[in-house]
């Protein structure tokens, strides 16, 4: 499965534990820029299978989310390594936003860490 969503405990788990790449889309399936987004965030994950996507719908994962500053633009992206931030904002729903978000992520300043990975580690 290209795509885990959070109740994928174990399955995440073992892929970060791994040293996957997160990659995880912030997004609301009632917000018309994310159900956009959900097509092309499938293609990307099929081409980029040694990362670990994770499909987080803010609506149905509340307590996931709590930590994200700003959910006010979605869809949001964080690319994650452990505990580096690598990136962390609004994309639009293009897969070449996508792409060069998850190419181009790397530390520039220190991001605030939503705790996300924590989590989903936890699983």
């Amino acid at each position: 499965m290209p795509v885990f969503e959070p109740t994928d405990g174990k399955a995440i788990t073992s892929r970060l534990e791994a040293g996957a790449l997160l990659v995880a889309c912030l997004c609301s399936l009632r917000c018309p820029k994310c159900e956009q987004c959900w097509p092309e965030f499938l293609a990307e994950s099929e081409a980029r299978r040694e990362m670990c996507f994770v499909w987080v719908d803010v609506d149905d994962n509340a307590d996931l989310v709590a930590e994200f500053a700003d959910l006010s633009r979605l869809p949001l992206l964080l690319v994650q390594r452990e505990e580096d931030v690598l990136f962390l904002g609004a994309i639009t729903p293009e897969r070449s936003a996508m792409a060069k978000a998850i190419e181009t992520a790397k530390p520039k300043t220190p991001l605030e860490d939503p705790h996300l990975y924590e989590f989903l580690l936890s699983g």
